[in-house]
């Protein structure tokens, strides 16, 4: 079915310690973790989502670069982050010297007040359309960046990775992981629903939704090339909405910018249980408080000529002009 080509999920091979988690599931107590995008016009300002992502109770968040505003806005709360390196950076940063300096202004500046766990070096280099010629450039980036994060003294706190797309395997099983029969998968399966699952006959293992059937199937591939120290982590799964275009400046398909959250007033795009808050823009924030100052004012006003009013009645009640309650 088309949907098998719609679903997302990257995957960050390589070991390293708790990095992102998909979109929105909470797995053992980790936390819940969310995609930062930013190729569209129009954004809220970091400091806004950042309260969004707190109402939300957001505690991982994965960035796509080091937009210094983002890293800046979430200083100082319980949000772990993961920070990326582009593909445009990737042959630079095969040079050590150039990946220290790299690091030494994008990264450094932000870590005493910002949690910054982990770094991907590039994304889907080996399964992009336009990155072929990067993959040379891969390791000794990944080995570069290594080096200098050890060399500041960070290696405790922050580790490194790369990202890949599912496309990275050239077949797999379980059968119910989406690549090796997609045209066998049922909505129901893909969207955690209730469904008959799918039990791979190698294992006779069930499996009752495709995310976790695709996290196997990935297991499965690095064992077959005899690798067993080999962590498998999410770090994004979804679906494009039909809703309003939410990253509008992306390139390729339609459903490339369709895979946002929220809209820009911080509502939903499609309910997933979960309802957050994000705060009005600064001046307008402003102008409220200064409505209610002025409401506050003039009610404290009205009170005070209120009490004098009283004050007056009073004193002409007790010389006998009051007869009755009434009259009060």
């Amino acid at each position: 079915m088309a949907m098998a080509t719609l679903c997302r999920v990257l995957l960050l091979l390589l070991n390293f310690q708790v990095c992102i988690l998909a979109s929105f599931i909470s797995i053992r107590g980790l936390g819940v973790g969310i995609n930062y995008g930013q190729i569209a016009n129009d954004l809220r300002a970091p400091s806004r989502v950042a309260s969004l992502l707190s109402s939300l109770n957001i505690t991982r968040v994965k960035l796509y670069d080091t937009d210094p505003n983002v890293l800046s806005a979430f200083a100082n709360t319980q949000v772990e982050f993961v920070i990326g390196l582009g593909n445009e950076l990737l042959q630079k940063m095969s040079d050590p010297s150039q990946a220290q300096a790299w690091l030494e202004q994008h990264v450094k500046p932000y870590t005493s007040q910002t949690k910054i766990t982990c770094i991907t070096v590039g994304s889907e280099v080996l399964t992009g359309n336009n990155t072929q010629h990067l993959i040379p450039y891969l390791l000794p980036a990944m080995q570069s960046v290594n080096s200098a994060v050890t060399n500041i003294g960070l290696n405790k706190e922050i580790s490194e990775t790369t990202a890949h797309s599912f496309a990275i395997l050239s077949s797999s099983f379980p059968a119910g992981s989406c690549r090796a029969s997609p045209d066998e998968i049922s909505l129901s399966y893909a969207l955690f629903q209730p469904s008959p699952g799918t039990i791979d006959a190698t294992t006779n293992l069930h499996y009752d939704n495709m995310l976790f059937a695709q996290i196997d199937a990935v297991y499965a591939a690095i064992k077959a090339m005899e690798h067993t120290d080999i962590q498998v982590k999410v770090s994004e799964t979804g679906w494009p909405s039909k809703g309003d275009v939410d990253e509008d400046l992306k390139t390729g398909p339609v459903s490339e910018q369709n895979y946002g959250l929220f809209y820009l007033d911080g509502t939903p795009v499609y309910n997933v249980g979960l309802q957050g808050y994000i705060p009005p823009p600064r001046d307008v924030f402003l102008e409220l408080v200064a409505r209610s100052r002025c409401i506050i004012s003039s009610f404290s006003i009205a009170r005070t000529s209120l009490s004098s009013e009283l004050q007056v009645r009073s004193r002409w009640g007790e010389q006998g002009g009051f007869q009755t309650k009434d009259d009060f």
